[in-house]
């Protein structure tokens, strides 16, 4: 007997002591390392992983088996108000159904916290085994950590060789090496969570790093926080004054049709509040009577929500919204994933907002926020090009605000500056969604009209020109009366090259409507 000890300490050390070294060799070896660390995966790397949990246990389970000449041994874990047979030595039949803590036997072992002993116990008494006619002596030993009951090693033989308190002894090492290995498989389960909730986050942040626009990466965002949390739907609202973006981007349901937030909505609270996330109910939504992001959406009641802002230092970008069912709610690890990841998000998302806001300070005009001259030549070339290249028309509309120099000299530069700028809010309402607006230099501007004849271009310089001598623009309650002049060209009506379209539309302003009179829309002369 005491060889067969020695073997069995000798055995599972062994086992203890690869799957120890297998994870000491992982760690070493492992890619694992904060999210903006951002380290390659050798995916044809050679994959190793530790024994699991049940194999280990059943190994132990028939080490102790031998040892002790048993018949079996089973290992009852307590699992809530109960206790389940998880695992067995091989051979033996046990039963997975519930056993009260109080049951017989079992509950002395619980409440007691001490082995119980027994030479001759009924089968009906023994309520882990299967398929049993005969009574058997038992041994059961409480596997404790810090004074809890976790389970029970339950052993069981021939009623005619009863258990002895060497037996005892043994059973007791077996315990405790039992709660050695679940404290270790436990951590191995959260290596190997770790693990996967960082190559998850990983693949969101390249696939993030794969796109340019803001609203492509928002899609991404909501890709990972449902591969991250048990999601039914998620959302990422952009909504950023200082780079003067928004957007919206859905998962699971689809975007409703927002202009802006909607007050007494919880997405709009979060915004205008210091909080960075806020966690929803049914109770707390039926209690404020308050939506998540738009007021005609329904809201079931067994949702809940977690909402996260999309925050750079100081700067709310937005915010993110993830929607699960109570019937599987988002565990304390999954939450703090899912914000980790959005903190990475937010400042990549930010870089994207700064590029987008550079490059339109490139082409716009600071005080109109009209395209400059720079952005209206490139531009031009490339409608030019594009309508000899499809035979559609396309007409150049040159705007000039008449004695503009009179103005500034009666009412001073800001004065001047003011006009300037209501002057291009009243362009921005009368020109199409597709045209080019530009501020060409001083007090003149340029309209590209893809797709446009002339007589249509010419509607369109009429409405302009009656929008702005319809009303003067007001400047510290004086009221400035203004008019523009317009010259108009036509390819292929007028002009038959790109230089030609831009100077007879500038020979129509300056020669025609200029010299006519001002406050009119002069065409250029067919060639």
């Amino acid at each position: 007997m005491q060889i067969l000890i020695t073997v069995g300490f000798c055995v599972f050390g062994i086992l203890t002591g690869l799957t120890i070294g297998f994870l000491l060799f992982r760690k070493k070896d492992s890619n694992i390392a904060t999210f903006g660390e951002l380290l390659p995966i050798d995916d044809e790397r050679e994959e190793h992983r530790a024994p699991s949990f049940s194999l280990l246990l059943n190994q132990l389970l028939s080490i102790y088996r031998t040892m002790m000449n048993a018949e079996g041994v089973v290992y009852l874990r307590k699992c809530g108000d109960g206790l389940e047979a998880i695992a067995a030595s091989p051979g033996t039949d046990f039963s997975s159904s519930p056993i009260s803590l109080t049951d017989g036997l079992y509950g002395i072992v619980v409440s007691e916290e001490k082995e119980v002993i027994a030479e001759v116990v009924q089968p009906q008494a023994l309520k882990h085994l299967k398929n049993i006619t005969d009574p058997y002596s038992i041994l059961y030993y409480p596997v404790l950590r810090r004074g809890e009951v976790l389970g029970i090693i339950a052993a069981h033989r021939n009623s005619s060789l009863p258990f002895s308190e060497k037996d005892a002894l043994s059973i007791k090492r077996a315990a405790r090496f039992l709660d050695e290995m679940e404290i270790f498989s436990a951590r191995e389960r959260k290596l190997e969570y770790l693990r996967m909730r960082w190559e998850k986050t990983e693949y969101g942040i390249k696939e993030m790093l794969r796109e340019k626009d803001p609203t492509d990466m928002a899609g991404a965002i909501v890709r990972t926080l449902a591969d991250i949390l048990p999601l039914k739907q998620a959302f990422v609202v952009i909504q950023s004054s200082l780079y003067n973006y928004g957007s919206l981007v859905t998962h699971g349901f689809p975007p409703p049709d927002l202009d802006t937030l909607e007050p007494d909505t919880w997405v709009y609270w979060l915004f205008t509040h210091p909080e960075d996330f806020v966690f929803l109910s049914r109770e707390v939504v039926n209690d404020t009577k308050m939506a998540i992001l738009f007021s005609k959406e329904k809201f079931n009641d067994d949702n809940i929500v977690l909402l996260q802002k999309l925050k750079s230092g100081n700067n709310t970008l937005g915010v993110a919204g993830m929607i699960g069912s109570i019937k599987e709610p988002f565990s304390e690890e999954d939450k703090a994933a899912a914000q980790l990841f959005l903190k990475e998000a937010s400042a990549l998302l930010e870089l994207a907002l700064l590029n987008i806001s550079l490059q339109e300070l490139a082409v716009k005009d600071a005080l109109t926020t009209l395209y400059n001259k720079r952005y209206f030549v490139e531009r031009f070339r490339q409608e030019f090009l594009r309508s000899q290249r499809t035979t559609e028309p396309v007409s150049l509309m040159m705007i000039d605000i008449d004695h503009f120099k009179n103005i500034n000299d009666t009412y001073g530069h800001p004065a001047g500056d003011a006009v300037l700028k209501e002057i291009a809010l009243r362009l921005k309402t009368h020109v199409r969604e597709m045209d080019i607006l530009s501020r060409y230099g001083g007090e003149e501007f340029t309209v590209i009209l893809p797709s446009c004849k002339l007589q249509d271009a010419f509607d369109i310089g009429e409405r302009i020109r009656k929008e702005v001598a319809s009303k003067p623009v007001t400047v510290n309650r004086i009221a400035i009366p203004v008019t523009v002049s317009i010259g108009i060209s036509s390819y292929p009506e007028t002009s038959s090259s790109e230089r030609q379209l831009l100077q007879s539309a500038d020979d129509a302003l300056l020669h025609q409507a200029k010299k006519g009179g001002r406050n009119r829309v002069a065409l250029a002369k067919k060639k």
